[in-house]
C-alpha cells in the first residue's frame, strides 16, 4: 500500500467564465488502482458596480444645457464601467430634467444614478443706451412730428418684445405736444425676463406768435381821460400754442394826446412767446382856446386900460369875461388875490377896495374834460385924498409946454374929467406914486391857450401901417426873426414881456428897418414884444413852442 494519494485532475483549477464548472479528480495509487471523484466550482457574479462619485453634479444653464460627460462606476469584475442613459443629454427647455444612468456590469449586475439638469433663464434683455431728444416745434403747429424707433437691446435667449408707454397715453407715431413727454420701454425677452428705459422727448416752442392789430379812434369822456383795452387793438392775433397775455401801451390817453397815437399790442403766447405790433389810435377832442376881456362897469375915462382900477374916481368895478371856443358847454373856476363874485361863472365881478396888484386864473373845462387857463391882471391905484370922504383925488398935473415940471394937485372929482380931457400930460394919482403899467395891461389880458390880445385899445393901435412888426416863424421852437419896417427913420426901442409882464428882454436904438433874430433861449410860453418908436407903438404876440 502506499498510503496517501493525492488527487490529479486533467480540468481547469481556476474558472473566470460565469456558471457552473466540473472538476473530475483522480486517485491512483501507482500500482494500476484508481478511483475518481467530482467536485462543482461555481462562478457567479452578485456584486452590482459602484458609481464612483456619490453625487452627480447639477447642469445648469439659462437657455439651454448639455451633459457632455457620462458619469463611471467601479465593479468588482469588470473594473471601471460607464454610465449609459436612455435620456437626452441636451435641454432647451426651460424647467428641472431628471437624467438617469444606469451602470451595467455586464455580468446582470446593475446600478442607476440620477443627475439633475436646470434650465432656468434669470437675465433680463440688455437695453443699449438711449438718448434724450430735445427738438423745437414745427411751424404753425404746438408740438413736432417725430419719427422715434425702439432701442436696440439683446438677449442671450432672444427678445420676444418691445413695447412702449406714453406718459400722454398717445401713440408713438402721433405729434409729441410743447413741453416733456415720457416714453417708457420695455424689453422682454422670450422666457418673460424684461428690462425697462425711459426716454424724454422735449419739444420747446421758440415760434413767436403773430401780432394782428387794428386802428381805432375813440372820444375823450367828461373827465378828459379815455382807456382802451388790448382787444380793441387785436385784430386776430394766433399762435399754435395759444394766446396767453395780451396788453396794450399806453392804454390812457388825454386832453395832450388828441389826434394820432401809435400804441403798441403786445402778444404773450402760452409759452412766454412775446412779439408787437404797433396801430394807431386817434383820440377825438378838442382843447379849448379861451381869453379874458376886462369891461369896467362904466365907460369913465380914466386915461388907462380896462385892467387899471383907480379907487376914488372911474369905474369901481370891472367884469372878468371867459371867453371860450372849442368843445362847449363850458365849466369855469376862478381863483386869484382878490375877492371876486360868483367865481363859477363866465364873467364874474371884481370890486376891490385897496390899492395892489391883483392877479386872477380861470379854467375853463369843456364837453371832453379838457381844460384851458387863462390869467389876467389888475392894478389898482388909492387915489383917494386922505380926509376928504372921497370928495377929492390926486393928479399928476404936468403944465402946458411944462411937462418935466409936474406936481401932484388935489382936485374934486367932478373936475377930474376936465384935467385929463385937457392937459394931455396929466395922469390919475400923486405924482410919487408908481402908475400902473399899459405893458402890464397887454400881458395880464391874455390866454395861455390862444394868447390873444384883450385890450380893443392895443388891438386898435395895430392898424397903423406907418410902422409894421413882422414876426416869422410864429409860433416857434427855436427863435423868432422879427422883421421891422417903418415910414420914419427915428430908432426903435423894445422890450419884451412873459404872459406875467415880466420884462424877459430888452433892446435900445434898433435900426427902424431892421430884421432881427431873438427868443433862443426862451422857454416855452407866451411873450409880447413891445416896440416904440417916436409915439408909435406896436405889441406883438410871441409864442415859444416845445423843442
Amino acid at each position: 500500500c502506499i498510503g496517501l494519494v493525492v488527487g490529479t485532475t486533467t480540468d481547469l483549477l481556476t474558472y473566470s467564465t460565469q456558471g457552473t464548472h466540473t472538476v473530475t479528480w483522480t486517485y491512483y495509487d501507482g500500482n494500476g488502482n484508481t478511483s475518481t471523484q467530482t467536485q462543482t466550482v461555481i462562478v457567479k457574479d452578485v456584486t452590482a458596480p459602484v458609481a464612483n462619485s456619490a453625487t452627480l453634479p447639477t447642469i445648469t444653464g439659462e437657455c439651454s444645457a448639455s451633459i457632455l460627460t457620462a458619469p463611471t462606476a467601479t465593479d468588482n469584475c469588470n473594473g471601471l464601467v460607464v454610465g449609459t442613459t436612455t435620456d437626452a443629454l441636451t435641454y432647451i427647455t426651460q424647467g428641472t430634467h431628471t437624467v438617469t444612468w444606469t451602470y451595467n456590469d455586464g455580468n446582470g449586475n446593475t446600478s442607476t444614478q440620477t443627475q439633475t439638469v436646470i434650465i432656468k433663464d434669470i437675465t433680463p434683455p440688455l437695453i443699449a443706451a438711449i438718448s434724450n431728444i430735445l427738438i423745437n416745434n414745427n411751424p404753425g403747429k404746438c408740438g413736432a412730428a417725430l419719427n422715434i424707433a425702439p432701442p436696440p437691446a439683446a438677449d442671450i435667449c432672444g427678445i420676444a418684445s418691445k413695447t412702449y408707454v406714453r406718459s400722454d397715453g398717445l401713440l408713438i407715431t402721433d405729434d409729441y405736444p410743447v413741453g416733456t413727454t415720457t416714453i417708457t420701454w420695455t424689453v422682454t425677452d422670450v422666457n418673460n425676463n424684461f428690462s425697462t428705459v425711459t426716454q424724454a422727448v422735449t419739444v420747446i416752442d421758440n415760434e413767436l406768435p403773430v401780432v394782428n392789430t387794428k386802428n381805432i379812434t375813440v372820444s375823450l369822456g367828461a373827465g378828459g381821460n379815455v382807456t382802451i383795452t388790448a382787444s380793441q387793438i387785436n385784430n386776430g392775433s394766433n399762435d399754435p400754442c395759444g394766446i396767453g397775455i395780451l396788453s396794450v401801451s399806453p392804454a390812457s390817453f388825454s386832453c395832450a394826446n388828441i389826434g394820432q397815437n401809435i400804441v403798441t399790442l403786445i402778444v404773450k403766447d402760452k409759452n412766454g412767446n412775446i412779439n408787437t405790433s404797433t396801430a394807431i389810435v386817434t383820440v377825438q377832442g378838442v382843447i379849448p382856446q379861451s381869453s379874458i376881456i376886462v369891461t369896467p362897469v362904466n365907460s369913465t375915462y380914466t386915461g388907462g386900460v380896462p385892467t387899471n382900477i383907480y379907487l376914488g374916481y372911474g369905474s369901481q368895478s370891472v367884469t372878468l369875461n371867459a371867453s371860450a371856443s372849442g368843445g362847449a358847454p363850458y365849466t369855469y373856476a376862478w381863483s386869484g388875490n382878490g375877492i371876486i363874485i360868483n367865481n363859477a361863472s363866465a364873467s364874474p365881478m371884481f370890486t376891490p377896495t385897496t390899492s395892489g396888484n391883483y392877479s386872477f386864473t380861470v379854467v375853463v373845462t369843456n364837453v371832453n374834460g379838457c381844460k384851458s387857463t387863462t390869467s389876467v391882471s389888475i392894478c389898482v391905484t388909492d387915489i383917494r385924498v386922505p380926509g376928504t370922504a372921497g370928495s377929492k383925488v390926486y393928479v399928476c398935473h404936468a403944465p402946458p409946454g411944462n411937462p418935466g415940471n409936474s406936481k401932484t394937485i388935489s382936485v374934486s372929482v367932478n373936475e377930474v374929467s376936465s384935467h385929463l380931457s385937457n392937459h394931455s400930460g396929466d395922469k390919475l394919482g400923486s405924482c410919487y406914486q408908481t402908475p400902473c403899467s399899459s405893458a402890464n395891461a397887454v400881458a395880464s389880458a391874455v390866454t395861455q391857450s390862444s394868447a390873444i390880445l384883450a385890450s380893443k385899445e392895443l388891438m386898435a393901435s395895430e392898424s397903423d401901417e406907418s410902422f409894421t412888426v413882422k414876426v416869422s416863424p410864429n409860433p416857434s421852437t427855436t427863435y423868432f426873426t422879427l422883421k421891422l419896417e417903418s415910414k420914419y427913420a427915428t430908432p426903435v426901442n423894445m422890450r419884451v414881456m412873459d404872459a406875467g409882464g415880466r420884462v424877459v428882454d430888452a433892446k435900445s436904438n434898433i435900426g427902424s428897418n431892421s430884421t432881427i433874430q431873438m427868443g433862443h433861449a426862451y422857454s416855452s410860453g407866451t411873450y409880447y414884444a413891445e416896440m416904440i418908436q417916436g409915439t408909435k407903438r406896436k405889441v406883438v404876440q410871441l409864442v415859444k413852442g416845445k423843442g
